[in-house]
């Protein structure tokens, strides 16, 4: 054997390759959900977890939000437009917006 067929050749590129885009689960929410949420088994069941109390407490509070009067004189008037239903009355918030702000102190010591 000779010693040129021993020498090994080295390749080298003469022009760049076009960049192309990184996989899909390599970039984004996909990567950020893998990181975050799904990195090992105890993040995986607290994630499970967390969005079965949150679905849980958005299927019993969506209907009393979704069942809601917002304009309404008074308290009162509130109460009989739900008439015995679950709701919020958030009329009550501008019926008595100077008592949730300074509590129950005098009108004249607003500041």
């Amino acid at each position: 054997m000779s010693s040129k067929n021993s020498k090994s050749i080295a390749f080298v590129r003469n022009e760049m390759l076009p960049q192309e885009t990184p996989p899909t689960s390599q970039i984004g929410i996909v990567k950020w959900a893998r990181d975050s949420l799904f990195s090992g088994p105890i993040n995986t069941a607290l994630t499970l977890i967390s969005v079965f109390v949150v679905f849980r407490i958005a299927m019993h509070v969506g209907p009393w939000l979704g069942n809601s009067v917002w304009n309404a004189g008074s308290l009162r008037e509130c109460r009989e437009i739900l008439a015995g239903q679950s709701g919020a009355c958030f009329a009550v918030i501008h019926d008595r917006w100077n008592q949730l702000m300074f509590g129950f102190y005098p009108a004249d010591s607003y500041w």
